[in-house]
């Protein structure tokens, strides 16, 4: 098996706050510590950021600054944020953003997990499967 190198960034963004109470960073944590990670965790940096669907555009503000702010090598957009029918437009705004830092010439892949507790799979599906590992 091939190794990854170096360490991939993922930011993962949802609405798990507003909608649980619980940070995504919180949930990040504990789906990227289940035995289904072990074998991937050290090749990836995954971050959460939390939407704030009662700012909307003070969170899309922050968003664009968040994907700016760094190198990204994928963005997911969490299940809470675009499982929803009432989230469209949330979600609609969340990927304009993600396709406006694109056409400042940054390359990342955009992820969607199947599940809210679904955070690593896309990530290996993208990252490591794509490279035939």
């Amino acid at each position: 098996m091939g190794s990854i190198s170096p360490q991939k960034s993922i930011l993962v963004i949802s609405l798990s706050k507003i909608l649980t109470g619980h940070p995504v960073s919180a949930v990040v944590a504990a789906d990227w510590a289940k035995p289904k990670a072990a074998t991937f965790k050290d090749k990836f940096d995954v971050q959460g950021f939390d939407l704030n669907s009662n700012d909307i555009p003070t969170t899309l503000k922050d968003l664009k600054s968040t994907l700016e702010g760094r190198r990204w090598d994928g963005v997911l957009v969490g299940w809470c944020t675009r499982g929803y029918p009432e989230r469209t437009v949330l979600f609609e705004q969340v990927v304009a953003v993600f396709l406006d830092v694109m056409r400042e010439g940054r390359e990342m892949k955009l992820l969607f997990n199947t599940g809210p507790e679904d955070l690593v799979e896309p990530v290996v599906r993208n990252f490591v499967e794509a490279q035939g590992e």
